[in-house]
């Protein structure tokens, strides 16, 4: 008698996670640039610290260690919650077997296809949700993650804007304008550099293009960018941006930014948390169709 036993199984859902990970990396920029983190609960709270102001630390010469100041600037505890995503490939035996014009299995074609939608659809949770919203299965709600903006200068998933303990310096603008000009962009960078923080990147989608495209002009007269002595093109494109205090950041576009909307940050500040890692699951058959659903935290 033959026997399966479970280790001969090692991997196979980590290879499959990676799979879904691998996807379309330059789609998906956001997820592609931040790290991941596995979590044990889908409610989320992790703890950021800061640095105590300056002081200035002078002691006389015979000093009591009880004249030492050993107070701590408090933590601050925040929360996130998962957010369950789950996508089907659901075919008829037919269709699975009919030969078409293109090359490969037509299940494999339209599982990778949904694999893509379960990205986008994360993509777009992280860039466009807002405040957390917690589980509530009595009444049929489901819990839904806290997006970039829910994040920002706050201590109540973005309810509240508070400015940074140590500096006193806001980091959460709202522009005067419909779209951010370069001012914000400028204001914005330089609240960072008062903060402490990196900043390496600002993100953007197609409706910021002008605004950051203009950052090439002196005087209102726009500059010819060339490639060579003999290119006559002019480049519309502003690939970093180098600000007064000498802070430069990557001009990133992704079309799964809201509107008119600038996001600043060090990618390495930002993890995905990740309560169960793509996995497959097989319903059972009630047809002459397969349906495999694929199910995510």
């Amino acid at each position: 008698m033959a026997f399966l036993f479970s280790y001969e199984h090692e991997g196979v859902k980590d290879e499959f996670a990676e799979t879904v990970a691998n996807i379309a990396p330059r789609d998906f920029i956001f997820q592609s640039m931040i790290g991941m983190k596995k979590i044990d609960n889908r409610l989320h709270k992790w703890q950021i610290d800061f640095d105590e102001p300056a002081s200035e630390n002078a002691y006389k010469e015979g000093m009591k260690w009880s004249e030492v100041d050993g107070s701590e600037t408090p933590t601050i505890v925040l929360e996130n919650h998962c957010q369950k995503m789950a996508v089907a490939v659901e075919m008829t035996s037919e269709s699975m077997l009919q030969a078409y014009w293109a090359s490969g299995d037509v299940y494999d074609r339209e599982t990778e296809k949904k694999l893509r939608k379960l990205k986008r659809d994360r993509e777009v949770a992280f860039l466009t949700n807002g405040k957390y919203v917690q589980a509530d299965d009595k009444n049929n709600i489901p819990g839904k993650t806290g997006g970039f903006k829910s994040m920002v200068s706050s201590e109540d998933g973005g309810t509240t804007v508070i400015a940074d303990p140590l500096s006193g310096q806001k980091t959460y603008f709202t522009s005067t304008s419909t779209t951010p000009t370069e001012d914000d962009i400028i204001t914005a960078l330089g609240a960072l550099w008062v903060t402490g923080a990196h900043p390496e990147v600002i993100m953007v989608n197609n409706t910021m293009a002008t605004t950051i495209s203009a950052m090439q002009e002196e005087g209102g007269a726009r500059l010819k960018v060339f490639d060579g002595e003999d290119d006559k093109g002019i480049n519309f494109e502003v690939n970093t941006i180098t600000d007064p205090l000498g802070q430069t950041v990557k001009v990133i576009y992704n079309r799964y930014m809201p509107s008119n909307t600038v996001y600043i940050f060090n990618s390495q500040d930002w993890q995905r948390a990740v309560f169960r890692a793509p996995d497959t699951k097989e319903t059972p058959e009630d047809g002459d169709y397969k349906k495999i659903v694929v199910v995510s935290d």
